[in-house]
Parts: structure tokens; C-alpha cells; sequence
């Protein structure tokens, strides 16, 4: 099977805005934090173009036969207040088409942004990632990442 994985064009946007909705829709990947209103739809699409014309390799998409079938996002942390020897990006998203999943395309997604983020001088990468999501995590440890932090939540009633 043939994956071109190229940067982001703001003519994807749709695509991605349903790949987001659906994470948004599926608790176990995405927690129950954010709803894929109308507004927030509105918001995410005007945040994902602003993450483009910042930087237009913080997006990459894969593609299948010309269509696209996952996505990677990634921001590099630069303006921190206090000094630092690390310089560190983050992962925020990933997606890739159920139907293609577990044939290495979010593997090379994430080597395509090492590689990226290498160049520019970063020397570690982080990612948040919800318990519930265990072939998620897998994946992460398999590439090398290890547990780092925990976050904890209380729902208050």
C-alpha cells in the first residue's frame, strides 16, 4: 500500500474537521472535555488554519489513492518563561481512518515530525494520551515514549 504524507492545505480543512468531530464524538480517544458544537467546530477550524500559517509543517497529512485517510498536529513549545536546555514540541492530534489503521501510518506520521522537529534544534517530544485510549498507547510506547507525567481530574457535582 502506497502513503504520500505531505503538509496540511487549508483546502483539507473539511476533511479534517470531520476527522475531528468524530475523535470529539468517541469518549474513550478523546475524554469528554470538548463538544463538537457548531461553535467549537467554528473555533477549531479557525485554530487549525492559524497552526498552518505559523508554521506550515506543524500539519501533515497521509494519503491513500488521493484521498486522505489521517492527520498528525503538532506545536513547538517556544515561548516559555523561564530558560531552558530542552526544547521541547508536542503532539496535540492524531487520526487515522479506522479501515487503515495498524498499517504503520501513524508510525510515519510521527517519524515524519521527529525528523521535522530534529532539524529545528527540539530535543524532546511530548504527547497527552487518555487511559481508555490503550491502542494509543501501544503505539506511543512502541515508538520509544515512555510514562512521564500523570494528570488527574475530579468531576465535581
Amino acid at each position: 500500500m502506497k502513503i504520500n504524507i505531505r503538509t496540511f492545505q487549508p483546502s483539507d480543512i473539511d476533511t479534517l474537521m470531520d476527522f475531528w468531530t468524530e475523535i470529539e464524538n468517541d469518549p474513550t480517544v478523546s475524554g469528554d472535555f470538548f463538544s463538537p458544537t457548531e461553535e467549537n467546530k467554528s473555533r477549531w477550524r479557525k485554530y487549525v488554519l492559524n497552526v498552518h500559517e505559523e508554521d506550515e509543517n506543524q500539519i501533515l497529512v497521509a494519503e491513500h489513492e488521493e484521498k486522505i485517510i489521517g492527520f498528525i498536529k503538532f506545536i513547538t513549545l517556544e515561548n516559555r518563561p523561564l530558560e531552558s536546555d530542552i526544547k521541547c514540541s508536542l503532539l496535540s492530534l492524531m487520526y487515522v481512518v479506522p479501515e487503515f489503521r495498524r498499517k504503520r501510518i501513524a508510525s510515519e506520521l510521527m517519524n515524519r515530525v521527529f525528523e521535522y522537529v530534529k532539524s529545528k534544534g527540539v530535543t524532546h517530544v511530548r504527547l497527552n494520551v487518555l487511559t481508555s485510549n490503550i491502542p494509543a498507547m501501544n503505539l506511543y510506547k512502541k515508538m520509544g515514549f515512555q510514562d512521564y507525567s500523570i494528570i488527574m481530574r475530579k468531576k465535581l457535582e
